[in-house]
């Protein structure tokens, strides 16, 4: 049975908006029967069939955010070289911007299989504008590129100044079209999945366990991010109980509790609880420390860095659900 994925989230204090890469090419396997026009789907194709879909928008979402993510990162140097020109070091920045396996997401996500007629349509047209926007954020990232190897910087800094510009009202247009599409992707799993536990079966248990995880890291990222965002110093009890939660959980997840899964798939089960235990955990308390000193510019790093290290569990999970075709 078809287990739902997760979608990074994104750094809400900079962003006008909150948020492994897997192509899956469609096909008539999972028809109940096939050569007439009394083709149906039994309940349980039609439910792997519609969160396999899902998880395509969710590979979308999550390729998608990666890149843009890092142009974001790799723009702001080049508007800081721009606004501190200094003829002696000039202006640096590379376009490595590349929506890995682009035309195998277009493919899936223009061809859905499991939905109703108007979700399927409401879920291409959403993507149809986040490839949109891609598209747009990688021909200004090249136009940046060029602008910054051709050295037009030292006759022209506006020019430049210009692209950057352009680069963030497209960044911002992105995360608009990638909020929506995550709020309705979200909704659908809500209907369609309805995947449980099987304790017969150490993958199943091993994706059950890292479900449980996730959601209470989740609570521990959205009490840091209102911590920060709203300057709320009031909740740092709150957050070390939803720590002692979670330390004990993940206990009785990782290590010699590890469920036996075959060494195959121990990669990322085993990378999920090092990024969770030695980097995740940790940073969130220097959370607790900060929330709890009042201290804005120490919660802002480990905001930044609980954020950082969920999504590599998010990828780790997603990953691990690939690997073993859950």
């Amino acid at each position: 049975m078809q287990n739902t994925k997760r979608s990074l989230l994104v750094l809400g204090a900079l962003f006008l908006v909150l948020t492994g890469c897997s192509s899956v090419t469609n096909t008539l396997e999972n028809w109940g029967s096939s050569g007439d026009d009394d083709t149906t789907w039994d309940d349980t194709s039609m439910e792997q069939s519609a969160t396999d879909t899902l998880n395509r928008y969710t590979d979308l979402i999550n390729a998608a955010q990666d890149q843009v993510s890092y142009l974001d990162d790799s723009v702001q140097y080049a508007e800081y070289d721009l606004n501190n020109y200094d003829e002696a070091y000039g202006v640096s920045f590379t376009c490595s911007f590349d929506l890995y396996d682009r035309d195998a997401l277009y493919t899936d996500t223009m061809n859905p299989v499991g939905l109703e007629d108007t979700e399927a349509e409401e879920l291409k047209a959403q993507a149809t504008i986040v490839f949109t926007e891609i598209d747009q954020l990688d021909t200004l990232c090249k136009d940046l590129h060029k602008y910054v190897a051709a050295q037009e910087y030292k006759t022209d800094l506006e020019k430049g100044k210009g692209l950057v510009a352009s680069i963030y009202t497209a960044i911002d247009a992105y995360y608009a079209a990638h909020d929506v599409i995550l709020d309705k992707t979200d909704t659908l799993y809500d209907k369609y999945n309805t995947w449980t536990v099987d304790p017969s079966d150490p993958i199943s248990v091993s994706i059950d366990n890292m479900n449980k995880d996730l959601d209470q890291a989740e609570l521990i990222l959205d009490l840091v991010e209102d911590a920060y965002v709203n300057e709320n110093y009031t909740r740092g009890a709150e957050l070390q109980g939803l720590y002692d939660v979670l330390s004990t959980q993940v206990a009785s997840h990782s290590g010699s509790n590890m469920p036996a899964v075959d060494s195959y798939y121990t990669y990322n089960l085993e990378t999920f609880y090092d990024d969770l235990e030695l980097n995740f955990l940790p940073n969130a308390m220097v959370a607790q420390k900060a929330i709890t000193a009042s201290n804005a510019d120490d919660l802002y790093v480990a905001y930044s860095n609980v954020l950082d290290y969920y999504n590599f569990m998010i990828d780790d999970y997603n990953y691990f659900l690939d690997a073993t075709g859950y």
